[in-house]
Protein backbone atom coordinates (compact mmCIF):
# COMPACT_ATOMS: atom_id res chain seq x y z
CA UNK A 1 0.00 0.00 0.00
CA UNK A 2 1.39 3.40 -0.95
CA UNK A 3 1.88 5.93 1.84
CA UNK A 4 -0.45 8.90 1.76
CA UNK A 5 1.03 12.09 0.40
CA UNK A 6 0.04 14.62 3.04
CA UNK A 7 1.50 17.53 1.11
CA UNK A 8 -0.85 16.84 -1.81
CA UNK A 9 -3.94 17.02 0.40
CA UNK A 10 -2.71 20.20 2.09
CA UNK A 11 -2.00 21.73 -1.33
CA UNK A 12 -5.48 20.86 -2.57
CA UNK A 13 -6.96 22.64 0.44
CA UNK A 14 -4.76 25.72 0.44
CA UNK A 15 -3.95 26.35 -3.22
CA UNK A 16 -6.88 24.82 -5.07
CA UNK A 17 -9.43 25.85 -2.42
CA UNK A 18 -10.95 22.39 -2.11
CA UNK A 19 -13.85 22.23 0.33
CA UNK A 20 -12.80 20.92 3.77
CA UNK A 21 -16.31 19.46 4.09
CA UNK A 22 -16.23 17.55 0.82
CA UNK A 23 -17.63 14.05 0.91
CA UNK A 24 -17.07 10.93 -1.10
CA UNK A 25 -19.37 7.97 -1.65
CA UNK A 26 -18.32 4.37 -1.51
CA UNK A 27 -19.76 1.64 -3.73
CA UNK A 28 -22.78 1.25 -1.40
CA UNK A 29 -23.59 4.96 -1.62
CA UNK A 30 -22.47 5.77 1.93
CA UNK A 31 -20.96 9.22 2.45
CA UNK A 32 -17.68 9.88 4.19
CA UNK A 33 -15.97 13.24 4.74
CA UNK A 34 -12.32 14.07 4.23
CA UNK A 35 -12.05 14.70 7.98
CA UNK A 36 -13.21 11.14 8.72
CA UNK A 37 -10.65 9.82 6.27
CA UNK A 38 -7.90 11.91 7.89
CA UNK A 39 -8.87 10.83 11.43
CA UNK A 40 -8.78 7.18 10.38
CA UNK A 41 -5.29 7.77 9.00
CA UNK A 42 -4.31 9.74 12.10
CA UNK A 43 -2.55 12.40 10.02
CA UNK A 44 -2.33 15.48 12.26
CA UNK A 45 -1.12 17.80 9.47
CA UNK A 46 -4.12 17.01 7.31
CA UNK A 47 -6.56 17.24 10.23
CA UNK A 48 -5.03 20.57 11.29
CA UNK A 49 -5.37 21.97 7.78
CA UNK A 50 -8.95 20.74 7.42
CA UNK A 51 -9.95 22.31 10.74
CA UNK A 52 -8.13 25.53 9.87
CA UNK A 53 -9.99 25.66 6.56
CA UNK A 54 -13.36 25.25 8.34
CA UNK A 55 -14.17 21.53 8.38
CA UNK A 56 -17.23 20.64 10.44
CA UNK A 57 -15.99 18.58 13.38
CA UNK A 58 -19.31 16.96 14.21
CA UNK A 59 -20.45 15.45 10.90
CA UNK A 60 -21.21 11.75 11.30
CA UNK A 61 -19.87 9.29 8.76
CA UNK A 62 -22.39 7.01 7.07
CA UNK A 63 -19.59 4.53 6.48
CA UNK A 64 -18.62 3.98 10.14
CA UNK A 65 -21.67 5.55 11.86
CA UNK A 66 -19.37 7.59 14.10
CA UNK A 67 -18.37 11.22 14.40
CA UNK A 68 -14.67 12.00 14.00
CA UNK A 69 -14.44 12.54 17.79
CA UNK A 70 -16.00 9.12 18.49
CA UNK A 71 -13.50 7.53 16.12
CA UNK A 72 -10.60 9.24 17.88
CA UNK A 73 -11.93 8.03 21.22
CA UNK A 74 -12.27 4.46 19.93
CA UNK A 75 -8.67 4.54 18.67
CA UNK A 76 -7.33 6.17 21.86
CA UNK A 77 -5.75 9.15 20.05
CA UNK A 78 -5.29 11.45 23.06
CA UNK A 79 -3.33 14.05 21.09
CA UNK A 80 -6.08 14.45 18.50
CA UNK A 81 -8.86 14.30 21.12
CA UNK A 82 -7.22 17.22 22.93
CA UNK A 83 -6.81 19.06 19.62
CA UNK A 84 -10.50 18.61 18.75
CA UNK A 85 -11.59 19.82 22.18
CA UNK A 86 -9.29 22.83 21.93
CA UNK A 87 -10.79 23.58 18.52
CA UNK A 88 -14.24 23.69 20.18
CA UNK A 89 -15.74 20.40 19.07
CA UNK A 90 -19.36 20.39 20.16
CA UNK A 91 -19.51 17.76 22.91
CA UNK A 92 -23.29 18.27 23.02
CA UNK A 93 -23.70 17.26 19.36
CA UNK A 94 -26.48 14.69 19.09
CA UNK A 95 -25.66 11.54 17.14
CA UNK A 96 -28.12 8.65 17.35
CA UNK A 97 -29.94 10.46 20.15
CA UNK A 98 -26.90 10.84 22.42
CA UNK A 99 -24.38 13.60 22.95
CA UNK A 100 -20.72 12.75 22.50
CA UNK A 101 -20.19 13.07 26.24
CA UNK A 102 -23.16 10.90 27.26
CA UNK A 103 -22.05 8.30 24.70
CA UNK A 104 -18.55 8.32 26.19
CA UNK A 105 -19.58 7.82 29.83
CA UNK A 106 -21.44 4.66 28.80
CA UNK A 107 -18.42 3.15 27.03
CA UNK A 108 -16.61 1.12 29.67
CA UNK A 109 -13.51 0.65 27.54
CA UNK A 110 -13.18 4.37 26.67
CA UNK A 111 -14.43 6.49 29.58
CA UNK A 112 -10.86 6.66 30.93
CA UNK A 113 -10.37 9.39 28.30
CA UNK A 114 -12.72 11.78 30.12
CA UNK A 115 -9.86 13.52 31.99
CA UNK A 116 -8.18 14.26 28.65
CA UNK A 117 -11.32 16.07 27.51
CA UNK A 118 -11.87 17.91 30.79
CA UNK A 119 -8.27 19.09 31.00
CA UNK A 120 -8.58 20.69 27.55
CA UNK A 121 -11.59 22.80 28.58
CA UNK A 122 -11.09 25.92 30.67
CA UNK A 123 -13.07 26.15 33.93
CA UNK A 124 -15.06 29.13 32.67
CA UNK A 125 -16.30 27.15 29.64
CA UNK A 126 -17.19 23.87 31.37
CA UNK A 127 -20.77 24.74 32.22
CA UNK A 128 -21.56 25.77 28.63
CA UNK A 129 -19.65 23.02 26.83
CA UNK A 130 -20.61 20.03 28.97
CA UNK A 131 -24.27 20.50 29.81
CA UNK A 132 -25.87 19.11 26.65
CA UNK A 133 -28.61 16.53 26.94
CA UNK A 134 -29.67 13.41 25.07
CA UNK A 135 -33.02 13.06 23.35
CA UNK A 136 -34.30 11.63 26.65
CA UNK A 137 -33.37 14.89 28.42
CA UNK A 138 -30.46 13.52 30.51
CA UNK A 139 -26.98 15.04 30.70
CA UNK A 140 -23.79 12.97 31.15
CA UNK A 141 -23.92 12.97 34.94
CA UNK A 142 -27.58 11.98 34.98
CA UNK A 143 -26.84 9.14 32.55
CA UNK A 144 -24.19 7.90 35.01
CA UNK A 145 -26.68 8.14 37.87
CA UNK A 146 -29.48 6.45 35.92
CA UNK A 147 -27.31 3.53 34.75
CA UNK A 148 -25.35 3.35 38.04
CA UNK A 149 -22.01 3.98 36.32
CA UNK A 150 -19.87 4.63 39.39
CA UNK A 151 -16.40 5.17 37.81
CA UNK A 152 -17.46 7.68 35.13
CA UNK A 153 -19.58 9.46 37.75
CA UNK A 154 -16.52 9.81 40.00
CA UNK A 155 -14.47 11.17 37.10
CA UNK A 156 -17.16 13.72 36.23
CA UNK A 157 -17.30 14.84 39.86
CA UNK A 158 -13.50 14.96 40.19
CA UNK A 159 -13.15 17.15 37.08
CA UNK A 160 -15.87 19.59 38.15
CA UNK A 161 -18.70 18.58 35.87
CA UNK A 162 -21.40 21.23 36.49
CA UNK A 163 -23.58 19.52 39.11
CA UNK A 164 -26.30 22.13 38.84
CA UNK A 165 -26.58 22.06 35.06
CA UNK A 166 -30.29 22.12 34.25
CA UNK A 167 -31.56 19.63 31.73
CA UNK A 168 -34.52 19.29 29.44
CA UNK A 169 -36.34 17.69 32.39
CA UNK A 170 -35.61 20.85 34.34
CA UNK A 171 -33.85 19.28 37.30
CA UNK A 172 -30.12 19.28 38.06
CA UNK A 173 -28.27 16.03 38.76
CA UNK A 174 -28.77 16.20 42.53
CA UNK A 175 -32.56 16.39 42.20
CA UNK A 176 -32.47 13.61 39.62
CA UNK A 177 -30.49 11.34 41.98
CA UNK A 178 -33.05 11.96 44.74
CA UNK A 179 -35.93 11.43 42.31
CA UNK A 180 -34.72 7.94 41.30
CA UNK A 181 -33.58 7.00 44.84
CA UNK A 182 -29.87 6.64 44.02
CA UNK A 183 -28.39 6.96 47.53
CA UNK A 184 -24.73 6.67 46.52
CA UNK A 185 -25.08 9.47 43.96
CA UNK A 186 -26.85 11.68 46.50
CA UNK A 187 -23.97 11.20 48.94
Amino acid sequence: KKPIRVWKIVRLLTVNRASPNATQRNMRGQRDTILHFATRLGEFNVIDELVTQGATLETASELTDTTPMQHLIKTNRKDLIRFFVEMNVNLSFLHNGETTLTWLVQQQEYFHLLPEIFNAISKSEKADRLSGTNNDGLNALQVCIFHKLQKPMEILYQYNFPLDAPTARGSPAFHFAIEIFHDLAVE
